[in-house]
Formats: C-alpha cells, structure tokens, sequence
C-alpha cells in the first residue's frame, strides 16, 4: 500500500500489511495494560480503545507520520544532514574489479566525516577570533560584536 502526504504528488511511502499487524498488537497490548484488562478477560478490541478514548488506530497515525517524515525530507535543502543520511545508497554507482560496493553505513560515515570536518572549520574560526573565555562573555553581551564572530562560521549555502 502506497501513501502519501496529500500535498505533494512525489510523497509516498510504501505499506506494508505485517508492518500495520504488528503495530495495532502492540498498540492493543498497551491499550489493555493501561486499562487493566487482561486478554483472558475476553474484551473486545474495540471496547478497550473506546474506554481509553482513542479514535483513530495507531497504524494510521503512524502512516501519517512516516508520510509526514517522507514529504519533508524531500522538502528540506540537500545539503542538511538528514537529507544526505536519507537519500544514502549504499548499492549506487559503479565498483571497480574486485572491490565491493559501499555499504550504507560506510556512505553514511562519509556524511558524518563531512559534518565533522566543518564543525572543526567552525571551532578553529572561532578560536582565530577570541583568545580567552572573559573576552568571550564581553563579545557576547555586545551585539554588534556578537554579529562579527558569527560572520567568522561559514554559511552553508
């Protein structure tokens, strides 16, 4: 089963059955513990959840949130590091003779090392710009300063 946001025709995510059994057991399951109705008390489903006040099943709500998920992903600036973790392949492109193909957590170990080597960009500017912890707070309670060492990070566009 394919679904989507309802917004955008490119958004869908696929469904499957076992995935939504195994949700509404475990939904029930907590259900019945938190009402304090044991399966050997032959209560029905319905019953339970109309005692706890639900009105829509947890495998819809989860559907809704994996649609969410999935629309603003592919929404979100391909340089944010959720989107690069997510759009990872680990079976792209072409390998050499011999050699194996990147697995997905190596792709995304590059993701990261790239993350990484900025946030050590954005460390070493900022040590250029202050020399100590006191001229820091002074900077920091002065705006105009204050605008001056954000300009020391570098933007990400």
């Amino acid at each position: 089963m394919e679904v989507g946001c309802g917004t955008h025709p490119h958004c869908h995510t696929v469904w499957q059955k076992k995935d939504e059994s195994r949700i509404k057991a475990a939904e029930m399951r907590s259900l019945r513990s938190t009402c304090g109705v044991s399966l050997k008390g032959r209560c029905r489903n319905s019953d339970v959840k109309e005692r706890c006040g639900l009105k829509k099943d947890a495998a819809i709500r989860v559907e809704e949130g994996v649609s969410w998920w999935y629309c603003h992903t592919e929404r979100t600036n391909k340089s944010r590091i959720a989107k690069q973790v997510y759009k990872a392949n680990g079976c792209d492109g072409r390998a050499g003779r011999g050699r194996s193909r990147k697995s997905y957590s190596e792709q995304i170990g590059v993701v990261l090392k790239i993350v990484q080597i900025l946030n050590i960009q954005n460390q070493r500017a900022c040590i250029k710009r202050l020399t100590n912890v006191s001229e820091a707070r002074n900077i920091c309670k002065n705006r105009t300063m204050r605008k001056f060492l954000v300009s020391a990070y570098p933007s990400e566009k």
